[in-house]
């Protein structure tokens, strides 16, 4: 079984072409959690099963609200629980806070359940677009971190099929085995994706691109790629 909670969209980082900051309506944060933790409570999770809880984001200040702290650690406690030892535990975060002392709280608290080895961290990186000199540093840290103190913990990176990718891969074929080397994690790749804001702001393909140049994949170069180094990727991940 795989279950995935998205508890709720809040994020200050304000990535460029993400369409979450541009929802209106928040979540109350305590009903989500509530709501996640009753559904846990009535489910019966098989043997390997796995449980993944995205945002949003949670580590960069979500948690100051002590009853959201609170629910929040009683839902990913009894995650585990529910999971037991043959379980996985999926949590996603950009990791580009200016503070890491959510991040750590939280791989402390995994730790107190020896449970390092069933979580699946997962992030994303892109060469354009998600950060600048600062966030990215920030993320460098916090991926050194937790590989440093928590190596068991697993981490996969989501990539954005973006037409600077493309183009990356194009003339530096081995660029993401070393990025999986460098940050030894696995690499996935996402799809663009556009209806969203032209859906809740009316950018169509053009105004993205116009302000977005580089985005947007050419399908005949992405065809092309494959064509040449499809075999150096991961493409059914």
């Amino acid at each position: 079984m795989f279950l995935q909670y998205e508890l709720w969209k809040d994020c200050s980082f304000g990535c460029k072409y993400c369409f979450n900051q541009n929802i209106k309506t928040k979540k109350n944060k305590v009903s989500a959690l509530s709501y996640a933790i009753n559904s846990l409570h009535d489910r019966c999770i098989p043997h390997g099963s796995t449980i993944g809880f995205m945002g949003g984001e949670f580590f960069d200040g979500q948690l100051r609200d002590p009853e959201v702290y609170m629910k929040f650690y009683k839902l990913i406690g009894y995650a585990i629980f529910s999971l037991g030892s043959t379980g996985r535990l999926c949590i996603t975060t950009a990791l580009m806070s200016d503070d890491l002392s959510d991040w750590k709280e939280f791989c402390a608290y995994i730790r107190s359940f020896n449970y390092e080895k069933n979580v699946l961290v997962c992030t994303s990186y892109d060469s354009e677009y998600r950060f600048n000199k600062r966030t990215l540093n920030n993320w460098e840290n916090a991926m050194e971190y937790t590989h440093k103190y928590f190596p068991d913990m697993k981490i996969h990176v989501e990539m954005i099929l973006t037409q600077y990718l493309v183009d990356s891969i194009m003339q530096y074929p081995d660029c993401i085995q070393e990025f999986e080397k460098r940050w030894n994690c696995r690499v996935d790749f996402n799809i663009p994706y556009l209806p969203f804001l032209c859906e809740f702001v009316g950018e169509d393909k053009e105004k993205f691109n116009e302000r977005l140049p580089g985005f947007l994949p050419k399908r005949k170069d992405f065809l092309n790629m494959i064509q040449k180094y499809g075999h150096k990727l991961d493409l059914a991940a």
